[in-house]
């Protein structure tokens, strides 16, 4: 319920800015940082649950989020550059 009723205005702040022909870009940046977060939450909270299941499953979730983080570090320079054409 929380993320139905931030999405739109989240979307709408996002845009403002954002001429007509890059508006496709930003949508798609701004969903994709979406997906990203719930997949962290995702990855921290089932890395809390196996912490105390399975010390394996606990390594295996870190490694999962060790390489979310790196793929969101890489997007960030991406877009940037996405942003300047």
């Amino acid at each position: 319920m929380g993320v139905g009723l931030t999405n739109g205005p989240a979307h709408a702040a996002a845009l403002v800015d954002v001429p007509p022909e890059r508006s496709a870009t930003a949508a798609g940046l701004l969903s994709s940082a979406r997906y990203v977060g719930g997949m962290a939450a995702m990855i921290a909270l089932g890395s809390v649950k196996a912490s105390a299941a399975a010390p394996e499953a606990e390594r295996l979730l870190g490694q999962a989020f060790k390489g979310l983080i790196a793929a969101a570090a890489l997007a960030l320079p991406v877009s940037l550059l996405l942003r300047k054409r």
